[in-house]
């Protein structure tokens, strides 16, 4: 995901390695709250917008919610199985 943001043209600026690390302290808090010690896709998808949406700068015009700008990244990067 954090690759993809940099090399895919979707976005003038990805995401850099601290926001990878934001991302995954987040998911792992997001999981402890549901009572787990994993974190699983979903943790990483829930987290997602609050905490990337701010640090990319979509390629195209305007700026738009955080479920738009991280879109993207959902639609394009498989969930591992």
């Amino acid at each position: 995901m954090i690759a993809f943001s940099r090399e895919a043209g979707e976005y003038e600026w990805g995401l850099s390695p601290r926001a990878g690390l934001a991302l995954l302290n987040a998911a792992r808090a997001w999981a402890c709250l549901d009572g787990r010690d994993a974190v699983l896709p979903e943790d990483v998808q829930a987290v997602l917008g609050p905490v990337c949406a701010h640090r990319l700068r979509p390629a195209t015009a305007g700026r738009g919610t955080a479920a738009t700008v991280v879109a993207p990244l959902l639609d394009a990067v498989p969930v591992p199985a």
